[in-house]
C-alpha cells in the first residue's frame, strides 16, 4: 500500500499546527523556484538566500491565515515577492530599476533565439524593464504562473498584469528590434 504526498495545502495546514516536518516538505517542493525568483529580484544570492528564509519564516507564522483563494504556490511566491519588495525599500532604493537580471535565464530566453550576442541583448533588454513589468514576464514565462497568479503574487489585479504584460512585451520588441525572428 502506497500512500499519496501531502498537498501543498494540506502541508500548510499542518503547518500552521505547528508540523516542522510538513514545513519541511513545503521549502523542499518550492525553495528552489522561490530562491530563482528572489534572485532575479535582487541580483544577490546572499541577499535572496536570508529572503528566502525570511519567506518561509513569514508563510510559518502566517499559516494559519491562508484561506485557500490562490495555490499554495502562488501564495508563496506572493510572500517571497512582499519580502523581496521590503528589503529593497529598506535598502535605500527608490525603485529597483537598475538591478541586473542573474545570467540564468531558463528556457524562456533560449526559446526567443538561440546564440549568446541574443540572450545578451535579451538580457539587458529585460534589464530596462521597469520591475513590475519585468517581474509579470519572469513570473508568467519562467515560472509558469496564470495572469490570475501573477495578480496573487504582485497583489494588483489581473487586468494590471494583462496590461503591464502588454507593456513589458512591446517595448522588448522595441528594444529587440534587430534580431532576426524564426520566421526570417
Amino acid at each position: 500500500m502506497t500512500s499519496t504526498p501531502d498537498t501543498d495545502a494540506e502541508l500548510l495546514g499542518r503547518a500552521a499546527r505547528g508540523d516542522t516536518e510538513a514545513l519541511t516538505s513545503l521549502y523542499d517542493r518550492h525553495a528552489r523556484a522561490l530562491f530563482a525568483f528572489l534572485c532575479r529580484l535582487t541580483a544577490d544570492e546572499a541577499t535572496a538566500e536570508d529572503l528566502l528564509q525570511d519567506a518561509f519564516l513569514a508563510a510559518w507564522r502566517g499559516a494559519r491565515s491562508f484561506r485557500g483563494d490562490s495555490s499554495v504556490r502562488t501564495w508563496l511566491f506572493g510572500v517571497a515577492h512582499h519580502k523581496a519588495m521590503h528589503h529593497l525599500r529598506r535598502s535605500d532604493r527608490s525603485s529597483v530599476d537598475g538591478i541586473e537580471i542573474i545570467s540564468d535565464t531558463g528556457p524562456a530566453v533560449s526559446e526567443l533565439a538561440e546564440g549568446a550576442w541574443v540572450q545578451e541583448r535579451v538580457l539587458t533588454a529585460l534589464a530596462e524593464l521597469p520591475p513590475a513589468q519585468r517581474a509579470v514576464l519572469e513570473l508568467v514565462f519562467y515560472f509558469g504562473l496564470s495572469c490570475a497568479e501573477v495578480a496573487e503574487v504582485l497583489d494588483c489585479p489581473v487586468g494590471t498584469v494583462k496590461s503591464w504584460a502588454y507593456l513589458a512585451r512591446r517595448k522588448l520588441a522595441g528594444l529587440l528590434g534587430g534580431i532576426p525572428s524564426e520566421e526570417e
